[in-house]
C-alpha cells in the first residue's frame, strides 16, 4: 500500500526501521563491551560471532528497507521545509542507507582477511569473500572503525532533527515513522528472538569437561585440512647411518584442525626437526622422533596465535616445544597400483608437561626421483585425533569446549628423500 503524507509510513517500513534500531544498539553495546575484553577471554569470541550474525541480520533489513524505498512513496516533506533542509534530510537518509549496507560488508571483508570464519547465528558458515591477508585485515578494521564513529553521529543527528521536528516544530515527521505499540512490540521481540538464543544456548550447550588426563565430552571429529609449514633440515642420532635415515624436504607440513564456534580453524607449526629411520622391509629396526616449536605456531590471525602460546593454551614461555616419538611401526595395508600402504606409527606425545602414548595412522608412497635414479622419494600423510584437554590444552574458562572444541586433528604430510641401497 502506497504511503502519503496523512497516512505516515506503513507498518512494514515502520517495523523494519525499528527492528534495524534495536539491532544497531545491539551492535554498538557488544562492540564496546568486546573490544574491552582480553585476548584470553572466551568470550572475545563468542560475541564477536554474535556482533558479525547481527551485522549481517542488519544488511539484510537494509537490503528490504532500500527495496521499499524505491517501491513506495514516501511521506512528503512538511511544507514549511526550506529547500535545503529537505535537501540536507534527503542526503542524510541516502547515506544512513550506504553506511548501513557499508558498514556489515566491511565487517565480513574484515573477518575474512583476519581469516576468521563467519558463523551466522552459530548455523551456516558463510563462505570467504577474500583471502586471508593481515595487511588488508588491518586496513579494513581500522575503516570499519571510522564509519562506526561516522554512523553513530548520523543516527544522533537524525534523532536530534526528528526531535526538532516534534517538539519545536511540531509537525507530523516524527509521528509518521512511530510504531504502535503492537507493532512496536512486534520489533523488541523480533529483536530479542534473533539476539537471545546464541546467549541462552551457549549456557545449555556447555558440556562438563574433566581436568588434564580425563575424558573429555566433545565429541565432535572436524574434517582435516594442513596447513603450510616450513620445515627445518633433519637431524640425525650420530648412532644413525646416513643411508638409513630420511632427509625431510621442504614443503613438508605439520598442521592441526581445531574447531572453534562450529567452524573449523586450520594451523601449522612452521618449524620442527625430524629424524625418520624407515625401511618397510625392516619395521623393527624403524623408528620416527619428531620435535616441535610451539613458538612457530601459526593459523593467520596474530591476536589468535597470541593466545595459543599463552598460558591458558600452549604456555610456550614455559614449555616452547612438543615431541612425537616412536620406535614401533607396523603395517597396516600394502599398498597397490592405485593406493598407497598403510601404517601405524605407536608411541608418546609430549606437550606442556603432559605424555600420553598415541597411534598414529598413516600412508606411505615410495618411488624413485624422477631427476635423481639414485635416490628414493617418500610422502608420508596422516591424521592423529587428540583431546586438548586431555594435554592440559585450555586453561580456565578455555577449559569449557563451547568456544573451542575439545578434539583436535594433528595432520601431517611429510615429503623425505634417502639414497638407495
Amino acid at each position: 500500500m502506497q504511503a502519503t503524507s496523512g497516512q505516515g509510513f506503513g507498518g512494514i517500513a515502520r517495523l523494519l526501521h525499528w527492528l534495524t534500531v534495536f539491532l544497531i544498539i545491539a551492535l554498538y553495546a557488544l562492540g564496546w563491551y568486546m573490544a574491552d575484553l582480553e585476548l584470553t577471554d572466551p568470550d572475545k569470541f563468542r560475541l564477536y560471532q554474535i556482533h558479525k550474525s547481527i551485522g549481517i541480520t542488519v544488511l539484510v533489513l537494509a537490503v528490504l528497507r532500500l527495496l521499499w524505498r524505491l517501491t513506495y512513496e514516501a511521506p512528503a516533506w512538511p511544507a514549511h521545509m526550506a529547500p535545503w533542509e529537505r535537501l540536507a534530510a534527503a542526503g542524510a537518509h541516502w547515506a544512513l542507507y550506504g553506511l548501513l549496507l557499508l558498514q556489515p560488508l566491511l565487517g565480513v571483508l574484515q573477518s575474512n582477511a583476519a581469516n576468521f570464519p563467519i558463523v551466522f547465528w552459530g548455523g551456516y558458515e558463510l563462505p570467504a569473500l577474500i583471502g586471508p591477508n593481515e595487511t588488508v585485515a588491518k586496513i579494513l578494521l581500522n575503516l570499519h572503525h571510522l564509519l562506526a564513529n561516522v554512523l553513530a553521529v548520523l543516527v544522533l543527528l537524525h534523532v536530534a532533527a526528528a526531535l526538532r521536528h516534534h517538539i519545536q516544530l511540531k509537525d507530523d515527521v516524527l509521528r509518521n515513522m512511530m510504531p504502535s505499540a503492537g507493532l512496536g512490540g512486534a520489533a523488541v521481540a523480533l529483536a530479542l528472538v534473533l539476539i537471545a538464543p546464541p546467549f541462552i544456548l551457549t549456557e545449555r550447550t556447555e558440556q562438563p569437561v574433566a581436568a588434564a588426563g580425563g575424558e573429555a565430552a566433545e565429541t565432535a571429529a572436524p574434517a582435516a585440512v594442513a596447513a603450510p609449514a616450513v620445515v627445518a633440515d633433519a637431524e640425525r642420532s650420530e648412532d644413525v647411518p646416513a643411508a638409513d635415515a630420511w632427509a625431510v624436504l621442504d614443503g613438508s607440513e605439520l598442521g592441526f584442525v581445531a574447531r572453534q564456534q562450529g567452524s573449523d580453524v586450520t594451523g601449522s607449526f612452521g618449524s620442527f626437526d625430524a629424524e625418520i629411520v624407515f625401511d618397510p622391509n625392516d619395521l623393527e629396526a624403524s623408528r620416527i622422533s619428531v620435535d616441535i616449536d610451539v613458538t612457530s605456531i601459526t593459523t593467520g590471525h596474530s591476536d589468535r596465535d597470541k593466545t595459543l602460546n599463552s598460558a591458558s593454551f600452549f604456555d610456550t614461555a614455559t614449555w616452547p616445544s612438543a615431541a612425537f616419538k616412536s620406535d614401533r611401526i607396523t603395517a597396516a595395508g600394502e599398498g597397490t597400483s592405485e593406493a598407497a600402504a598403510t601404517y601405524e606409527a605407536v608411541g608418546t606425545l609430549t606437550m606442556r608437561d603432559v605424555t600420553m602414548e598415541v597411534v598414529l595412522p598413516f600412508s606411505l608412497t615410495i618411488e624413485d626421483d624422477p631427476n635423481d635414479s639414485k635416490t628414493s622419494l617418500a610422502q608420508a600423510k596422516g591424521e592423529l585425533p587428540i583431546r586438548r584437554l586431555d594435554y592440559g590444552i585450555g586453561q580456565g574458562d578455555w577449559a569449557s569446549t563451547v568456544t573451542v572444541a575439545d578434539e583436535v586433528v594433528i595432520t601431517i604430510d611429510i615429503k623425505a628423500s634417502k639414497p638407495k641401497g
